[in-house]
């Protein structure tokens, strides 16, 4: 039978394990959490332009900012994204896409998560846009049926 003072280092050495257990796990967990983003959305830059937005300033005004938007088709649905990169006073700034700016054509791979599309970089980085508005994308024109000829 195990004395108090046994029974307390017992206590102890298992209360260290599941500590060293805890901390062995959790950087794995923080690790698998960053490996599982993935981007399953595939979109192409259709249109862009500028969000004008009206910001305080220090001595209590407003001014104008620009923002980038990036209108986005993808499969079917159709994205206006907001590119938050603040730019200097009376300028529209840098545009979103890391290195490689995105204009009309570019191909994007991002994912959507609570209002915000976190675009993937060529350099394995991500850039966070908010979405502006989200649509289903209206369905193809078909052209017109020839009227019937009537003799």
């Amino acid at each position: 039978m195990l004395n108090s003072k046994d029974s307390r280092i017992t206590s102890l050495l298992t209360f260290i394990s599941l500590a060293l257990i805890t901390l062995a796990v959790l950087p794995m967990n923080a690790l698998a959490k960053d490996s599982e983003k993935t981007y399953p959305l595939t979109g192409k830059v259709v249109g862009v332009g500028q969000n004008p937005t009206q910001v305080s300033n220090a001595r209590g005004g407003t001014l104008t900012m620009n923002f980038h938007t990036y209108k986005v088709e993808t499969e079917s649905r159709v994205y206006e994204l907001n590119c938050e990169r603040r730019a200097a006073v009376h300028t529209t700034g840098k545009e979103c896409g890391g290195d490689q700016p995105l204009e009309i054509g570019s191909v994007i791979h991002f994912r959507e998560e609570k209002g915000e599309a976190y675009l993937q970089l060529p350099n394995g980085k991500e850039q966070k846009l908010r979405i502006l508005s989200e649509d289903e994308k209206p369905e193809p024109k078909t052209p017109d049926a020839k009227p019937a000829e009537t003799k």
